[in-house]
């Protein structure tokens, strides 16, 4: 069903995958934050 759903709206499921990804930077930069944060109050 997940491969039909993409060959039928690939330009949803694209906006959809983009929108995830800005999502899962946004995240990362989150973590990557908080551990430059925790490494630096140890030192």
């Amino acid at each position: 069903p997940f491969f039909s759903s993409i060959s039928g709206k690939p330009k949803q499921i694209f906006k959809m995958s983009s929108g995830g990804a800005c999502v899962l930077q946004r995240y990362l930069n989150q973590i990557l934050h908080d551990f430059d944060a925790a490494s630096s109050v140890r030192k």
